[in-house]
C-alpha cells in the first residue's frame, strides 16, 4: 500500500512531468546531433513521441501533465522574450530590409493563416475549429491565449503550433534548395513566420543572421495576429 502510494506521488509530481520532457528532447537532441541533423529527427518531433509515449504508459492525461509541466510553459514567455538580443545584434541589417521584411510579413503571413482557414473551411470544419486554427502560425506561448480568447481550444492549438513548426523545419531546407534561395536572411524570416519557435531554432542552426530574422518573423507575426486575428473574429 506504502509503494503504491509513493509511486503515486511521484506520478502526481510536477518534476516527473518537468523531468520527462526535458530527457525526451535530450534524447532527440542525441539522435539527430548524431544521424547529422536530419530534419525527421528533429529533437522536437522525438521528444514529443517519447513524452507521448511515457504518457499513455504511464496512465496520465494531457490536463495532469499540462499541470506538472507549467513551469516550463511559464517559461515560455521569458525565452520568446529574450530572442530580442540575437536581433538588436543584426538591428542596422534589419533596419535595411525594413521594406522587404513588411511586404513578405503581410504576404507570406496572411497567405499562412488564409490558406489554414480555407482548407479547415472545405473540409466542413466547425466554428471552435476554425478559431483554433487560425493560430497554426504564432508561437504557442501566444497561440493558446488568443486560440482560448476566439472560442477555441488552447490544448489543440498548441499541438497544431507545434506540428506546424517541425513540419515546416523539416520540409523548408528542400524548398530553399528548389527555389534557391540561398539569403541567410531570407531562410530565415521565413522559418520565424511560418515556423515559429521550431523554425527559429532551425534557423539559428544555418547562422546567427537567420536566427535574427527567425526572431523577427516569429515576433512579428505573433504581434500582428495576437491584434487582427480577435479583431476580425468579432465580425463573426
Amino acid at each position: 500500500m506504502n509503494l503504491q502510494a509513493g509511486w503515486e506521488t511521484v506520478l502526481n509530481s510536477p518534476w516527473m512531468m518537468v523531468g520527462m520532457t526535458v530527457a525526451g528532447f535530450h534524447i532527440g537532441s542525441k539522435l539527430y546531433n548524431h544521424f547529422g541533423k536530419t530534419p525527421v529527427l528533429h529533437p522536437v518531433l522525438i521528444g514529443l513521441a517519447i513524452t507521448i509515449g511515457c504518457l499513455v504508459t504511464l496512465g496520465i492525461s494531457f490536463q495532469e501533465y499540462r499541470q506538472g509541466a507549467d513551469m516550463i510553459y511559464q517559461l515560455l514567455g521569458p525565452v520568446t522574450v529574450a530572442l530580442a538580443v540575437p536581433m538588436y545584434t543584426r538591428l542596422a541589417y534589419i533596419r535595411q530590409a525594413a521594406t522587404a521584411v513588411t511586404v513578405a510579413l503581410l504576404i507570406g503571413g496572411g497567405l499562412a493563416v488564409l490558406s489554414a482557414l480555407g482548407f479547415m473551411w472545405i473540409a466542413g470544419a466547425d466554428a471552435a475549429m476554425l478559431a483554433t486554427t487560425s493560430t497554426k502560425s504564432i508561437t504557442g506561448a501566444i497561440a493558446m491565449q488568443v486560440s482560448e480568447g476566439i472560442g477555441g481550444s488552447g490544448a489543440l492549438a498548441a499541438v497544431i503550433v507545434l506540428v506546424t513548426g517541425v513540419a515546416g523545419a523539416i520540409v523548408a531546407p528542400a524548398i530553399f534548395k528548389a527555389l534557391k534561395i540561398d539569403s541567410e536572411a531570407a531562410q530565415g524570416f521565413a522559418l520565424g513566420v511560418s515556423a515559429h519557435a521550431v523554425g527559429t531554432a532551425r534557423s539559428f542552426e544555418i547562422s546567427e543572421t537567420a536566427g535574427a530574422f527567425a526572431a523577427l518573423g516569429m515576433s512579428l507575426m505573433g504581434i500582428v495576429c495576437a491584434i487582427l486575428i480577435p479583431l476580425f473574429a468579432s465580425f463573426f
